[in-house]
């Protein structure tokens, strides 16, 4: 009996020596869940795009929970405007892209993004401003920021208990991915991700290809088959594309 009592005891033991580090690990993983990143998108539509797996991909190295951006109608490349933009027509990430399809996508990557009533309920707290437009932060920096920004609120208990919102603003070049092969195939996986577009936009989509089909048909190709060329002139991104020219912006 007293063998097994002392067998027993440092069974024990060895359950809670096993257990502390799993707890550890728990109560770490507890506090990120309650931190959100939000971040902004800038630029025409293509760095707008950027931006927005730049700014889930920096959610995903600081294990955060993401808040699926906002997009601009009105998004410019203007640099004698030093790239201030009109943020008057805001709309939201659901009118370019299928949130529920891209949101159960990135999940299988391990990027978490927060549902619509999440969104509802971080508007009323308190956010802390961080900036990472074009600065390519390392990854390193990333999961400073987290740590801090907790452990500087652990003295507030009231604070303790409300999510932590750390606020970007644009994430396009935010996050360095040079020397990094793992993060530039994140970076395409999640760029797979918003593949899945608004149902609004397929509809467009489906109607000219449809239109493109038929034209390509009236003209002898019996299967449709079409070849598409999209050429068009914007007048930001002839200043934009001069700048980097060298030429006067």
């Amino acid at each position: 009996q007293a063998l097994a009592g002392v067998m027993r005891s440092r069974c024990t033991t060895f359950v809670l020596l096993l257990l502390l580090p799993i707890r550890a690990a728990s109560k770490h993983a507890h506090n990120n869940s309650k931190v959100y990143l939000t971040f902004e998108t800038c630029g025409g539509l293509t760095n707008q795009r950027i931006a927005i797996v730049q700014g889930l991909m920096a959610a995903s190295v600081m294990h955060v929970t993401a808040v699926l951006p906002q997009l601009n109608l009105n998004g410019v490349q203007r640099p004698q405007e030093d790239y201030r933009e009109d943020r008057s027509s805001l709309v939201g990430f659901s009118t370019f892209y299928e949130r529920e399809a891209v949101g159960a996508e990135l999940a299988l990557l391990g990027v978490h993004v927060a549902s619509v009533d999440e969104e509802r309920r971080l508007g009323t707290y308190p956010r802390q401003p961080i900036v990472i437009r074009g600065k390519q932060r390392s990854s390193r920096w990333y999961k400073q920021i987290v740590a801090q920004s907790l452990e500087n609120r652990s003295s507030s208990p009231a604070e303790a208990k409300q999510p932590l919102v750390l606020a970007a603003d644009c994430a396009f070049l935010a996050l360095d991915m040079r020397g990094d092969p793992r993060l530039r195939e994140l970076f395409w996986k999640v760029d797979g991700t918003l593949s899945s577009v608004a149902p609004s936009i397929r509809e467009q989509a489906a109607e000219a290809v449809s239109r493109l089909a038929e034209l390509s048909r009236a003209r002898g190709v019996a299967d449709g088959h079409f070849n598409a060329l999209h050429v068009r002139v914007e007048s930001d991104w002839v200043e934009h594309c001069r700048k980097w020219e060298g030429g006067p912006p």
